[in-house]
């Protein structure tokens, strides 16, 4: 199997390309493979979390009996006195 590989020069800013050198020198790994893994990374399709809302009564008793914070349209009829 053959394993072509692209050349380019890109332009670092010199506080960028610093980093970049201390850190290949502190996993004591050569920079191009510090700047292959680090593009991998912010290339890689992310995963989304889903959203996950956790309700907490900050004063008060809690909610209404028959209140369903999950069904929109039944909280804006509550809110409109409906």
């Amino acid at each position: 199997m053959l394993i072509f590989m692209k050349r380019t020069t890109i332009a670092f800013d010199d506080a960028l390309f610093s980093s970049l050198r201390q850190r290949a020198a502190k996993e004591s790994r050569p920079l191009k493979a510090v700047v292959d893994s680090l593009l991998r990374q912010a290339l890689a399709p992310r995963k989304a979390r889903p959203y996950k809302c956790a309700w907490r009564v900050v004063k008060g008793r809690g909610l209404l009996p028959g209140v369903n914070l999950e069904d929109r349209d039944s909280l804006l009829d509550r809110m409109e006195d409906r």
